[in-house]
């Protein structure tokens, strides 16, 4: 049968791809390979189950189709007899195309009454598998029912009738053909895995209920053993809860816990040891109670230790804060104080002109000693500050637990007594340690002084906040006598080390901080009257250091002698306006001043020593009579000062700077008055400057110091002039030149003097040339000189009258009319006319002393030519002359 299908279906294939043509050769690619290969189960049956009903309503299609084809034979058989007509060739040829479709029609029938009754054969074997969706569950009733073998049979044979099959609907359509046949030679493939799969399930099932059945012995030996264990564990639950309360104990014992340390030992002692008192573990327990308690006394006593340590430590900052907190407050309470008052405005302006005594790099630079204001104080702003805590803040943190948990620890041993005992004699031990100043401590600044301050301040706060906080751990009365204590020992300390504090801002700011100090000791309940009256100890040492620091910077801004020049308005008001050195309707800049740049350095630095004192003293009592003694000391001190510098440098045009620049100062008075009145707290004040004085003083020095230009000069023509000169050149000497060159340079310098002032000096410089040229030739050097040398010394007295001429000083020529009538009587052939007292006072009224026109006539040697005599033609002159010395100095 399968071969006649295979025979059959070869020429319908033909015919098919023939007549296909291109339309299979695409199918044709899937013969090579192309198929898709599905390997899940679950599709290959739906796959197959298709694949069947396909192929069964196919063959009833094909049935129905050849019933159709016999009965349309049939009835053409039955027409082609009918109308037969009898022939020779015809009817044999009929005939035998009949019979041989007779033949083929009767096999076509016989053959599909085979397939039809194989099928309907194998059906009902294949119902089972064919119809139902689930697959695994037909193979599985298959072989529950242990029809497998006959299952495979049917399927065997079913194969074969089901292949012919595939091959006439091949012929129709190849490629499914192809195709099913890959999915049916799948469903085989995937049948055989099915089964082998199930062996494979059977036999893990029978090796997991081995291994079930080994699980339930043992948990059946397990329960037995757990019954056996349960009375073990009710014996030993007595005995764990016992090690549970001590191990808790100890843990919070490590955890600092004390507390609940504690308290599970007393429901150890109280509730646990009476339970169990049979059992010899219980002697245990009793006997670890006390080694517990005594390990929670221990750890107690090591956090207060460190505690202390720690609180030692804080101490400077705990001090720090608490005067910061103390000084923020003050400086609040001193904006409302000032409120309404120019005073703390002048206090702070003065203070920040120190060091602008005029902005020019030539004029010294005025450092002024620092004070704690609220500018250079290092803290935070006044209301942040008033507001953190004293212990816990941004700074630090200090926790009193520690001394609580110590003192209830002792209180329920029943130790009170003992730590306070332990507690007072620590305090005592580190009170002597504040009190002493550290090894190494420098108290050459402020900070020395801060740490020490800081550390006693934090040490007694602390003390007062435990004392306060606690009970019957110390007492008010002892910390009452540590303090008191404690204020001998830090006035002492202050004491020795003030007397080695040479800065007046390090004298301020301790006076500032030891203010802070007691007034923050005071608001925790310290009685601090004794080192308020240190106050006034320090107010003598600051005056006298105050002076002496200002004295310093005033001498090092005496080198700056150039005139004061402002570059803008801005300059202007900040150093003339501010301290009245001009008046107001010459405002202007740029602009230079006829005072140096001493001037606005002195007015700024009186300013700036009263500003600073009254910082200093202004909680001390009468303050303002002491701050104007020490204002007129410190003027005292410039001014001396400033004489002796412009004194000993023998420059004139420093000391006549000097002169105006005092005038100016003078002017200036008033501003300084001004401004200590509004300081004070006693209203006007007046002051003593001495600068008048030092006007008059300057002007002597000016006059001295011309006066010694003039004497050099002559000094040093004694040894040039020629004496018995013979020439008959005669022309000003050098010493006469040098005379109105110097005189020329220091008059234009001079006019800037007031008249009352310059004219004095310069008739004084002529004065001054008659006096010494009479002394020069009067001096003991000279021993002779002739008629030439006189003439020449009428030449130099004719030029140095033109100058005297030529100057703006009334009468400045007159001054040298000593030596002119000298020379002219020297030079006169009328000798005799001296002898005449009427001729004498009117023409040599000026050579009134006798002594010294003896002694140069005496040194004239030369004979007179017109007598012709031999002597001296002053003779007569001389013997009178000697006649009026005897009468002027008996001697």
């Amino acid at each position: 049968m399968d071969d006649r299908s295979s025979d059959e279906g070869s020429p319908a294939i033909d015919r098919k791809k023939s007549i296909g043509g291109s339309s299979h050769s695409s199918r044709g690619s899937l013969d090579r390979g192309d198929s898709p290969i599905r390997t899940d189960h679950k599709k290959a049956k739906k796959l197959e189950i298709k694949l069947t009903k396909n192929i069964l309503q196919q063959q009833k299609k094909e049935e129905k189709e050849k019933e159709k084809k016999k009965k349309k034979e049939k009835h053409q058989s039955k027409n082609l007899t009918g109308s037969e007509i009898p022939g020779i060739n015809g009817s044999s040829s009929t005939n035998g195309t009949t019979s041989i479709e007779v033949s083929r029609s009767g096999e076509t029938e016989t053959e599909a009454v085979e397939i039809k009754e194989t099928v309907q054969e194998e059906d009902s074997y294949l119902t089972s598998l064919v119809e139902t969706t689930q697959l695994e569950t037909a193979v599985k009733a298959v072989f529950e029912a242990n029809k497998e073998a006959s299952v495979v049979a049917a399927l065997d044979a079913f194969i074969p009738k089901k292949e012919k099959d595939i091959a006439n609907i091949c012929n129709y359509n190849y490629q499914a053909f192809i195709k099913a046949v890959d999915e049916l030679l799948k469903v085989r493939q995937d049948t055989a895995d099915l089964k082998h799969s199930v062996q494979v399930l059977n036999k893990n099932v029978q090796q997991t209920g081995e291994l079930l059945l080994k699980k339930y012995r043992d948990l059946y030996n397990l329960r037995k053993m757990r019954s056996n264990m349960n009375v073990a564990i009710d014996l030993l639950e007595q005995c764990q809860q016992g090690l549970t309360l001590l191990t808790r104990s100890n843990e919070y014992c490590y955890q600092k816990d004390y507390f609940a340390a504690l308290k599970i030992l007393e429901q150890l002692e109280l509730n646990y040891l009476p339970k169990v008192s049979s059992l010899k573990f219980a002697k245990f327990v009793e006997g670890a109670v006390p080694n517990m308690k005594e390990k929670v006394r221990k750890g107690a006593m090591a956090d207060i230790n460190d505690w202390l340590l720690h609180v030692r430590d804080l101490s400077p900052k705990i001090g720090k804060f608490a005067m910061d907190q103390m000084h923020a407050q003050f400086l609040q309470d001193e904006k409302l104080k000032f409120s309404n008052t120019e005073t703390h405005d002048l206090i702070a302006a003065a203070e920040g002109q120190l060091g602008n005594a005029g902005n020019k790099s030539n004029q010294s630079e005025v450092k002024s000693p620092t004070v704690p204001t609220a500018k250079n104080s290092q803290v935070e702003s006044d209301q942040d500050i008033t507001r953190q805590h004293l212990f816990k803040n941004k700074e630090y943190e200090i926790d009193f637990t520690p001394l609580y948990r110590c003192l209830h620890v002792h209180k329920k041993l029943g130790l009170s007594e003992q730590f306070e005992a332990y507690y007072r004699e620590n305090c005592q031990l580190r009170a002597n340690g504040v009190l002493k100043p550290m090894e190494g401590m420098s108290f050459a600044s402020i900070h020395g002084y801060q740490n020490y301050l800081y550390n006693i301040a934090g040490f007694f706060i602390v003390e007062m906040t435990v004392l306060t906080t606690t009970e019957n751990l110390g007492s008010g009365i002892a910390l009452q006598k540590l303090w008191e204590t404690a204020m001998m020992k830090i006035k002492a300390v202050l004491q020795e080390q003030l007397a080695y504090t040479l800065e007046p801002g390090v004298l301020h700011q301790v006076k500032m901080f030891l203010f802070l100090f007691t007034n923050a000791l005071q608001s925790f309940g310290y009685d601090t009257l004794q080192l308020v009256d240190f106050f006034e100890n320090v107010k003598d040492s600051f005056a006298e250091v105050l002076v002496n620091y200002f004295y310093k910077d005033f001498v090092h801004g005496l080198d700056h002698w150039d005139r004061f020049e402002v570059s803008d308005v801005k300059e202007y008001d900040k150093v003339i306006s501010a301290n009245a050195l001009q008046i107001p309707e010459n405002r202007k800049a740029p602009q230079t001043f006829n005072f140096s740049a001493v001037v606005p350095l002195y007015c700024k630095l009186v300013k700036a020593f009263i500003a600073q004192f009254y910082s200093f003293g202004k909680d001390l009592a009468d303050i303002d009579d002491f701050v104007r003694k020490s204002t007129e000391k410190l003027l005292k001190n410039f001014n001396a000062s400033w004489l002796s510098s412009i004194e000993h440098t023998h420059n004139l045009a420093q000391m006549i700077q000097s002169w105006i620049d005092f005038s100016v100062l003078f002017e200036a008075k008033s501003d300084w008055e001004k401004y200590l009145s509004k300081l004070s707290y006693s209203g006007k004040m007046k002051i003593i400057t001495g600068l008048d004085e030092c006007k008059k003083k300057t002007e002597i020095l000016i006059q001295q110091c011309v006066q010694t230009k003039i004497h050099g000069i002559f000094e040093s023509a004694k040894s040039t002039i020629n004496w018995a000169s013979s020439g008959t050149k005669l022309e000003v000497r050098d010493y006469a030149t040098a005379l109105t060159t110097y005189l020329d340079t220091i008059i234009p310098q001079l006019k800037e003097l007031p008249d009352s002032v310059q004219e004095p000096i310069q008739l004084r410089a002529f004065q001054t040339i008659s006096s010494d040229m009479m002394d020069m030739l009067a001096s003991p050097e000279v021993h002779r000189m002739n008629a030439s040398c006189i003439k020449n010394f009428e030449i130099d007295i004719a030029h140095l009258e033109i100058l005297a001429g030529k100057s703006s000083v009334p009468n400045a020529k007159d001054a040298l009319l000593e030596p002119r009538q000298l020379f002219s009587l020297m030079l006169t052939e009328n000798v005799e006319e001296f002898m005449d007292q009427a001729i004498r006072r009117r023409r040599y009224y000026r050579l009134n002393d006798p002594i010294k026109l003896l002694m140069i006539l005496e040194k004239y040697k030369e004979k007179s030519k017109w007598l012709g005599k031999k002597g001296n033609r002053f003779e007569d002159i001389i013997e009178l002359l000697r006649q009026e010395s005897k009468m002027v100095d008996p001697k």
